[in-house]
């Protein structure tokens, strides 16, 4: 394994710009870390599997014009739509990736289940709709970085990454303030670092809460 990870550095040291689409930093490829993924905790659906679970289901345009055309698509009747109260595009993807690879560790799904159940007592729905507020403005931080570092960021894009950053922040300090039994908080909390897949997860295990009676603040951000 260590010799596999060796050749994949070097490969990617040779043609990560190519796969990067010109994003490296100082030259060489921009990899943080190194995590370790086992397959095993994970569910392998194959597309007949998918199809036969209705999982998700592509419905195209009516318009012969617009027909076979990816932007005229939309989802129908599925699983998917069912369950999608997505409020972002890394949430939204974040959904398809957990229904595509369902999880077989115990542990990770009482967790879950345990985000879940505080999410639909009503003690906690104000502290829900907080909480919503909040992911709903964090956007999609790599792709600005990813900007940044080709020095292409306007106004608005430092307005949106200020912005995902405020709400980022947010989010830890109102974990922080939850119950610590729960895993999903934990690992929200500001001495703990989230991971990158852990932020949509947290928007999709926690219930969407219904209207709310008065309107969240969101922060004032610079003129």
């Amino acid at each position: 394994m260590t010799r596999a990870l060796g050749a994949l550095l070097r490969f990617l040291d040779k043609h990560g710009a190519e796969l990067l689409d010109g994003t490296t930093l100082l030259g060489g490829t921009p990899i943080l870390g190194v995590q370790y993924y086992c397959m095993d905790e994970l569910a392998q659906l194959d597309d007949a599997t998918v199809a036969a679970l209705q999982l998700f289901s592509e419905d195209q345009h009516p318009s012969a014009f617009k027909s076979g055309k990816t932007s005229s698509s939309k989802e129908g009747l599925s699983i998917y739509a069912l369950l999608s109260r997505t409020a972002s595009p890394m949430a939204a993807h974040t959904l398809r990736r957990v229904l595509l690879r369902p999880v077989l560790d115990a542990e990770v799904l009482e967790a879950r289940y345990a985000a879940v159940e505080w999410g639909v007592d009503t003690a906690n729905m104000e502290t829900l709709r907080h909480l919503h507020a909040c992911l709903k403005s964090i956007r999609n931080v790599p792709h600005t970085m990813n900007r940044l570092q080709r020095g292409q960021l306007n106004v608005r894009d430092w307005r949106t990454l200020y912005k995902s950053l405020f709400n980022a922040i947010l989010v830890g300090e109102i974990c922080q303030a939850q119950d610590q039994d729960i895993p999903i908080f934990k690992e929200h909390t500001p001495h703990h670092t989230p991971s990158s897949f852990s932020i949509p997860l947290l928007h999709l295990l926690l219930p969407l809460p219904p209207p709310p009676n008065s309107t969240f603040l969101s922060p004032q951000l610079p003129s």
